[in-house]
């Protein structure tokens, strides 16, 4: 499955936040899923820091 990333999911996800669902940890953690990021979101998360 293809699963594409908002700034926040990365964020959180990055920071080991609790705000990001287990549901959401497992997509992203499952190596048979593609994890998609768009530039946009990590030029937005690389100005948050």
């Amino acid at each position: 499955m293809k699963v594409l990333l908002d700034s926040h999911a990365v964020y959180w996800w990055t920071i080991g936040s609790e705000r990001l669902s287990d549901n959401a940890r497992a997509l992203i953690e499952d190596k048979a899923d593609t994890v998609l990021v768009s530039a946009v979101s990590m030029n937005s998360t690389t100005r948050c820091g």
